[in-house]
């Protein structure tokens, strides 16, 4: 794969944080059926997943259950390792973090979760 279209940015890996959140733009996780965000009172359970284990959620709207990392928590919040970070100056980072995704869950078979960080 071949990175350089994008030429002011950086890919970083990690595994000193295990906390992944979209900072300015944190929203509950998103229902993986319907978009329906998870209730206020269900987002409580995002801070135990820190020392515990992943909240299992039930979509108040559609009633599909997942765990947490597999909603749509692109303007959420994460726990796990390693954390890949692509920082992009002048360059769609958002296309660039969906196509290194698609490459790391292609090959890699566990599970990855993508979140949409903005400082």
């Amino acid at each position: 794969m071949t990175w350089s279209s994008a030429p002011s940015s950086a890919i970083l890996c990690s595994v000193e944080d295990s906390m992944w959140d979209a900072v300015s733009d944190m929203e509950g996780p998103r229902c993986w059926q319907c978009n329906s965000e998870v209730a206020d009172e269900d987002i409580s359970h995002l801070g135990d997943w820190m020392s515990g284990p992943e909240p299992v959620f039930t979509c108040r709207q559609c009633g599909a259950v997942a765990l947490a990392g597999d909603m749509n928590v692109a303007s959420s919040v994460v726990f796990g390792n390693p954390g890949i970070t692509i920082e992009c100056f002048g360059y769609n980072g958002i296309a660039l973090a969906r196509r290194l995704l698609a490459e790391v869950r292609g090959s890699f078979a566990n599970r990855w979760a993508y979140v949409h960080r903005q400082r």
